[in-house]
């Protein structure tokens, strides 16, 4: 019996799981947290510049209790430009909610498909529960192809003034401007998740001349994602972290620097067994300490 009691008993390593089954979560935010301690404020950023957004977390910010879908998609672009102020060009970028994908498991967990459901979305109807509506990956998915129409419209081109705005809807991206938009065939994606989609569009502007790049993300997953991939940019990459009282950018090339390519490169590796939405946390082993066994 002592030997029986020596191990785990139960259908499942609890080790790697909890009593029901569902994946044992870690805190993310704490890796993030770790390695902005050898980052330092940017004070100046070379221009021109472009900004790269993540979409959804930006709609995620908005209020729309009470405005029409029409209402929400001229908050959302106020918002776009907003960000964007300091840059020539804007890309928000969306993920793709598809019907079958490995990210399922994590949406029912947020109460993905308990939302109200909208078969067509009309631009004067007004929105009741936001958050209800934001429940649902097919309401998202309509809202998201409702924004790029909405912004292809003349009367919201005219809002650019001199700025280029590329937005992504599925696998597609189209480049808006004042005078029209076209479809970027360059910028056509299978990627589901916009936090690798992003570094794509980054790689993009860098390429077209751009002498920074800000990302305006507050998801650790983007994060780990800069700091992996700097040394395939050209173009010095900035980081917006809004605070309580202020807005901050970090430097991501210096703290990539700081930090050392060999930590940088394993950091997405690191970042993924050690707990993300598809891949449980081993017990005791978190991202703290295997940060800690690859800086040794």
């Amino acid at each position: 019996m002592n030997d029986v009691l020596a191990h785990p008993l139960g259908p499942l390593p609890w080790a790697i799981a909890n009593g029901d089954g569902t994946l044992r979560k870690t805190n993310k935010a704490k890796l993030a947290k770790e390695l902005e301690k050898n980052a330092t404020p940017a004070e100046t950023m070379p221009r021109p510049s472009a900004c790269i957004i993540d979409g959804m977390g930006l709609v995620q910010k908005l209020s729309g209790n009470n405005k029409t879908f029409a209402e929400l998609a001229k908050l959302a672009l106020s918002k776009v430009l907003h960000d964007g102020a300091q840059s020539c060009r804007i890309d928000v970028v969306f993920d793709v909610y598809l019907e079958e994908s490995i990210k399922n498991a994590e949406r029912c967990n947020r109460g993905s498909g308990s939302g109200i459901q909208f078969k067509q979305i009309i631009p004067g109807h007004k929105i009741k529960q936001w958050r209800k509506f934001l429940d649902s990956s097919n309401n998202k998915s309509s809202l998201i192809s409702f924004l790029v129409d909405e912004w292809k419209s003349k009367v919201n081109r005219e809002k650019l003034s001199n700025k280029t705005l590329y937005v992504t809807n599925k696998e597609a991206c189209y480049r808006i401007g004042p005078e029209g938009w076209e479809d970027i065939t360059d910028l056509t994606s299978s990627q589901e998740e916009a936090n690798t989609r992003m570094l794509l569009h980054t790689l993009h502007a860098s390429k077209q001349g751009h002498k920074s790049i800000i990302i305006v993300s507050e998801d650790t997953d983007v994060f780990i994602l800069c700091l992996a991939f700097n040394k395939e940019i050209a173009s010095p990459l900035y980081m917006k972290c809004a605070m309580q009282n202020r807005t901050r950018y970090l430097d991501i090339t210096k703290l990539a620097s700081a930090i050392g390519d060999g930590v940088c490169q394993a950091l997405v590796g690191l970042h993924a067994f050690t707990g993300c939405d598809s891949v449980s946390v081993f017990t005791g082993r978190g991202k703290l300490w295997a940060l800690r066994e690859i800086g040794t």
